[in-house]
């Protein structure tokens, strides 16, 4: 799981970088901006929902190749900023709720808008324009973030994300329960579905830009109108089925989080491991992925970062539910290694113990005894 943060001409106007200088040129220059509402703003000073712009004095450039003297809190006033989170790679069969947040199909099996976002249709569809399939047409659907806090429903502030990612994290680990392997009809997704991405915007929906990081900060692109720049979908997330999930298991693990559960809050903690390891990325190693599994269990597990600890912790847990011991197994397959210096202790294991110490051949199958 990963989001990425986009914003429309109205995020540059925050941010004061020499693209919002560009972007309020072709604002201007496209009409968007009416330049005598610019020029009476500038009068009034009016403020823009409490955001703090510089006042200082800017010259523009316009198509006629004359300069015209605007200040940002003029130029900033003439928007009203909104924000969305929206998963585009996702599919959910009904709404999802996980404590006030609701994570909503923007259309319904039938293809109309679902009413929460009957509003705001128009500007959500021109935005989806940008994010396309395999085969370059823009994605129909996807799934919105809602919260019962906001009016409207959909339009999110910033203190929003980190909540907005820890409940991405339960959805994910409540599908990963869900997904049926070695077929290609059951249910499956992995962690490249729950990519979420943040989007500022305004209305009517025009211009964009788009940030990236950096390892030293990040880098803002900007002058784009939407569709012009394409966010294909990652080929391991190109299934357009909807995604099953274990909801009971989703809402315990929020209910254990409310209470504030240890073994829930060293879950997440283990998530971040876990979501790199099951991108189906041919990008990210296997072997670098077998490494953030295991770290992943250390973190869930709280032990040490050793194979026998993992060995002992994993073996306690499912030692109730499994038949037979290795000693029962060895007059069926023969060639199971015993180490010898702790003979009588592994003859006594449960046969998954043995397994997981990677030490078991899987020539022969074994048939647990009841």
């Amino acid at each position: 799981m990963s989001s990425r943060y986009v914003g429309d001409v109205d995020f540059l106007t925050v941010l004061e970088t020499p693209v919002y200088e560009i972007a309020v040129y072709q604002a201007v220059g496209a009409g968007l901006v009416n330049r005598g509402r610019v020029e009476e703003n500038a009068r009034s000073q009016q403020p823009f929902q409490g955001v703090i712009l510089s006042s200082q004095w800017k010259h523009f450039p316009q198509p006629s190749g004359k300069s015209t003297r605007l200040p940002l809190k003029a130029v900033a006033s003439t928007w009203v900023i909104m924000q969305i989170a929206f998963f585009p790679w996702l599919r959910l069969r009904a709404p999802l709720t996980l404590d006030d947040f609701t994570f909503i199909p923007f259309r319904n099996h039938d293809g109309t808008v679902h009413q929460a976002f009957a509003d705001v249709s128009e500007g959500l569809t021109s935005i989806l324009q940008g994010y396309v399939d395999m085969q370059g047409r823009p994605i129909e659907n996807c799934v919105i973030v809602t919260s019962a806090q906001r009016q409207p429903v959909w339009d999110l502030h910033d203190e929003d994300h980190e909540r907005i990612s820890k409940y991405a994290k339960i959805l994910m680990i409540a599908a990963f329960c869900k997904n049926e392997y070695n077929t290609n009809i059951g249910c499956y997704s992995n962690t490249t579905h729950f990519q979420f991405v943040r989007q500022r915007f305004t209305l009517p929906v025009d211009f964009l830009t788009y940030g990236t990081r950096r390892r030293d900060g990040s880098t803002t692109n900007g002058g784009y109108r939407h569709a012009q720049i394409r966010f294909p979908v990652p080929p391991q997330a190109q299934s357009a089925s909807d995604i099953c999930f274990d909801t009971n298991f989703a809402s315990s693990i929020t209910s254990a989080l409310g209470a504030n559960s240890e073994v829930a809050h060293r879950l997440l903690a283990a998530m971040l491991y876990f979501d790199i390891a099951n991108t189906d990325s041919d990008v990210i190693r296997q072997e670098a992925e077998i490494i953030l599994m295991a770290s992943a269990y250390e973190w869930l597990l709280d032990i040490e970062p050793k194979a026998r600890a993992m060995n002992e912790a994993i073996g306690r847990l499912l030692g109730t539910y499994t038949h037979p011991t290795v000693q029962e197994a060895l007059q069926s397959r023969p060639g199971i290694m015993i180490e010898r210096e702790y003979d009588a202790a592994q003859r006594a294991w449960p046969l998954h113990r043995k397994m997981g110490a990677g030490v078991l051949p899987l020539e022969k199958p074994v048939h647990a005894r009841e």
